[in-house]
């Protein structure tokens, strides 16, 4: 036996009192062997395990001191009879059959067991224990020691767990796994590859060149090749071919993997064989697919690139079609316009000349017939340019109402003549508007024309509404309504149809061509708009026009509130008379409606208190109307005189401007109406609002006695009309028969305004204006308004005009009353 040995044979007999008690026993009796005993208690103190030993006679336990420490036990713990008190649950029957086995073979055992540290938690240790002697010779002792091993157990239950995932993993995919390490004979693939070849589950997998000879022949020399770059150098490589089924077809397969260098220097190729057979096959069936597809696109793009030549070629020719039609038309129209100006202008002055009244009746009818033939002309060239998109919309600012206003007195002499009341109103705080002011007004000059045409009495309604829907944006809802015959169902479903009319047969009481509706609707569609009907046959007819239009920025007229006050409206219309009360009740003004003049004149002397304002509706007075009276009656009230703008009654304006009752033109604006109602107490002899297109003897121009116009024109017979014309409304004219006769003449005496035509030989009247517009920046002309009459009418003609330096624009042929408005526009006395 070592001494070692005997010696803790020795410790062990003694009482428990611990390894230093038994130590100092022994040191009382035998002095001596003190070294060997505190050397034995040395080398436990430096051994990394845990000892322990069981004396098999008695059965006692004895651990070494280190036991607290090892297991970070707290200082308080009890010291354990065993070391294996502290061992789990599930590895002390473990412990136990391994110390009885060995006690019975006289042997030992190594075992790992977990052992429950201070915190509770079990930890692995390594016990390596055997049986001993005693003293005697006599098998006395159970020795052993622990060893911590739980990193290392952790470690490999770790690893044990992460291969026990691989295999779960490499079972649950369908992939092949396979290594090979350059340079040596070894070749790892995994045993799926004989399940993906249709082998049994269990047969294992083939060596190396077994699997090579399954290899496709037409596959196996790209395949060594491949298999040689991937083997020379690292990085990543793929490689597609066929194995041979267990069937005796041959299957695609897809090998991928890397080449890395592995611990020992050499390179390892590492990879994953994928069964790819039907997605290889599918895909060898789309690439077919494709190919066939790109002839047949191939094949399709040239006959496409042919019908794509072939259809430029016609849009060519189309739009040298219609740059030829275009300028078809701008002659025809000027060609028309310039003959009908020397019809309808000689004819509306010899009425002003006529004396019996059959020649009168005469003329009245021709020029009649001739306003009609121009309306027929103008819907034929304006549907002609708009289905030849020559009509491209424009974008400025304008009023609204006066636009309406402007559409609404061109029909008022017709509708005089039928007798027929007019209605207008506006709701809504919007008046000034960005869009298409012409195509607006022509829109709704349509189709108030066209309710005029079918209404034998009653009246019209010109009703808007407008509404800002989006910051700066609005909608203008303006609807035309009439009591006329109104149509049915199958009629208006194609009313808007070129050419078509309500009633078109022979027996038909309403000419024209059937053009009006379709250019409306056309011209609203091109700025975006919309056009609908309601219609009530026997009844009437409602055409509502829906546009989008965007808010002029700044102040908006007639958007304010007049002081309040109390009107009286005489008037012989009921309905029209109601919707001007109407429109005064909602400025905030009382309104009371008088039938006739004798119960004005009533009322003005019953009245405790005279209004504010007096409204003379034309309809309720004539020449036997006393103004003076009224005037006399109401001396601090504003009377005005509501006419339209074609009346003309001279007598009857000469009385009201001694009475200081000024006239103001149907329709009323808003602007126009909140202007009437600040007004206060009689007024000056002045239009309040409008201007007059009088049909009958027209009123002189009000310019200075001085003032001359200067006529620019080529033809003889509209020389005569335009020069007879001006000097019928009291102004002096001087002649230039083309552009640089104008310009000399103006250099000769500046005119006080220059009528210009524009197609003239030599300088035209583009040129001409652009040259005199040249001299006035120059200073070496006075500044004076020129404005075109000329029988070119479209809307490019009017842009040409004005870029030129243009400020007016007439057509022709133009009546007396537009060239008179025109010339008041610019010439006014001082």
């Amino acid at each position: 036996m070592k001494p070692e040995t005997h010696l803790m044979t020795e410790l062990v007999g003694l009482p428990d009192h611990g390894a230093r008690a038994g130590a100092a026993v022994l040191a009382r009796r035998e002095p001596s062997r003190i070294d060997e005993v505190e050397r034995l208690q040395r080398q436990m103190l430096v051994s990394d395990g845990l000892h322990w030993e069981l004396h098999l006679v008695s059965g006692r336990w004895w651990c070494s001191p280190e036991l607290h420490r090892l297991l970070r036990l707290p200082s308080e713990t009890p010291v354990p009879v065993s070391p294996f008190e502290r061992c789990v649950d599930e590895d002390r029957a473990r412990i136990d059959d391994a110390c009885a086995q060995a006690i019975d073979q006289n042997g030992g055992f190594t075992l790992d067991l977990r052992l429950l540290d201070g915190d509770g938690h079990g930890r692995w240790w390594r016990c390596t224990a055997r049986v001993l002697p005693g003293a005697s010779g006599v098998t006395e002792y159970l020795a052993g020691v622990l060893r911590e091993v739980h990193a290392d157990r952790q470690a490999l239950l770790n690893l044990e767990a992460m291969a026990s995932r691989c295999e779960r993993a490499m079972e649950a995919t369908s992939e092949v796994h396979f290594e090979h390490t350059v340079g040596r004979a070894d070749f790892f693939i995994s045993d799926r590859i004989c399940t993906l070849l249709g082998y049994p589950k269990g047969t294992p997998a083939p060596a190396r060149e077994v699997y090579f000879s399954w290899v496709h022949p037409e596959d196996r020399a790209l395949l060594q090749t491949e298999f040689a770059t991937a083997s020379a150098a690292p990085g990543a490589w793929e490689s597609v071919y066929r194995l041979r089924h267990r069937d005796g077809g041959f299957r695609w397969v897809r090998a991928r993997g890397r080449t890395e260098v592995g611990a020992d220097g050499r390179l390892r190729m590492t990879g994953m064989l994928t069964d790819t057979h039907e997605q290889t096959l599918l895909r060898r069936d789309i690439e077919a697919q494709r190919q066939h597809l790109e002839a047949m696109v191939e094949e399709r793009t040239t006959r496409l690139e042919t019908a794509l030549a072939e259809a430029q070629r016609q849009r060519e020719q189309a739009e040298r079609a219609n740059e030829s039609k275009s300028v078809f038309l701008a002659h025809m129209s000027h060609e028309i316009r310039t003959p009908l100006n020397g019809v309808l202008g000689l004819n509306e002055l010899a009425l002003q000349e006529a004396t019996s009244t059959q020649q009168k009746r005469h003329l009245r009818l021709a020029l009649q017939s001739g306003r009609n033939l121009l309306g027929i002309i103008n819907d034929v060239l304006d549907f002609s340019r708009l289905s030849a998109g020559m009509l491209p919309p424009v974008d400025e600012p304008f009023d609204l109402c006066d636009t309406l206003a402007e559409a609404m007195r061109a029909v008022m002499p017709t509708v005089r003549t039928k007798n027929l009341g007019l209605i207008y109103d506006h709701v809504g705080a919007i008046s000034r508007v960005v869009g298409d002011p012409q195509r607006v007004q022509q829109i709704v000059s349509n189709l108030l024309s066209n309710a005029v045409k079918y209404t034998e009495q009653g009246h019209i309604e010109l009703l808007t509404q407008v509404d800002e829907v989006a910051p700066g944006h609005c909608v203008a809802r303006i609807a035309v309504r009439d009591t006329g015959c109104g149509m049915d169902a199958e009629v208006a479903a194609r009313v808007f149809q070129p050419f078509v009319q309500g009633d078109a047969s022979l027996a038909r009481r309403h000419g024209g061509t059937g053009l009006g509706l379709s250019i409306a609707l056309g011209l609203a569609q091109s700025v975006g708009g919309s056009l609908a009907l309601d219609s009530v046959p026997g009844r009437s007819s409602c055409f509502t026009l829906e546009l989008p239009l965007r808010v002029q920025a700044g102040h908006q007229p007639g958007s304010g509130w007049p002081p309040p006050g109390e009107a009286w409206l005489l008037h012989t219309r009921l309905l029209p008379a109601q919707a001007m009360q109407q429109r005064l009740e909602r400025m905030g003004w009382g309104c009371d409606i008088l039938g006739s003049v004798t119960e004005l004149i009533a009322r003005a002397h019953a009245a405790p208190e005279a209004p504010d304002l007096l409204l003379l509706g034309e309809s309720a007075i004539d020449a036997t109307t006393d103004l003076g009276l009224l005037r006399r009656l109401l001396p601090h009230t504003n009377i005005v005189l509501l006419v339209r703008p074609d009346w003309n009654e001279p007598p009857v304006e000469a009385a009201a401007r001694m009475a200081q009752m000024p006239l103001i033109f149907m329709p009323v604006t808003p602007a126009a109406l909140l202007e009437l109602l600040c007004m206060s107490g009689p007024q000056t002899d002045q239009i309040v609002s409008g201007h007059s297109s009088l049909s009958g003897l027209p009123m002189p121009v009000d310019a200075d006695d001085a003032s001359d116009v200067l006529v620019v024109e080529d033809n003889m017979v509209n020389q005569v009309i335009v020069c007879e014309m001006i000097e019928v409304l009291g102004l002096r004219t001087r002649l230039a028969e083309d552009g640089d006769s104008a310009v000399r003449a103006c250099r000769d005496r500046p005119p006080a305004l220059v009528l210009m035509d524009l197609q003239m030989p030599g300088v035209d009247g583009l040129e001409a204006t652009r040259q005199l517009r040249a001299l006035q920046q120059r200073g070496t002309l006075p500044s004076f308004p020129i404005v075109a009459l000329t029988a070119h009418a479209t809307p490019q003609d009017r842009d040409s005009c004005a870029a030129a330096g243009m400020v007016g624009y007439l057509t022709k042929p133009v009546a007396m009353a537009d060239l008179r408005n025109e010339l008041s526009r610019w010439l006014r006395s001082p």
